[in-house]
């Protein structure tokens, strides 16, 4: 992902990818459907959470 935004510089990279991380976890509910949340809701939650813990 960070490869992809390679020109917007470090500092605004970590405060906005930070905050889109945030976002996904503060909802009640990452993924809409059923299917969703039963493969995959708790492992996208401990991942997102590892991830924004290296960023901050």
């Amino acid at each position: 992902m960070r490869h992809e935004y390679s020109a917007v510089p470090d500092d605004v990279w970590l405060i906005r990818r930070s905050e889109v991380l945030q976002f996904f976890l503060d909802r009640e509910r990452i993924f809409l459907t059923s299917t969703g949340r039963d493969r995959w809701e708790s492992s996208a939650r401990r991942n997102i959470a590892r991830e924004l813990g290296t960023l901050r």
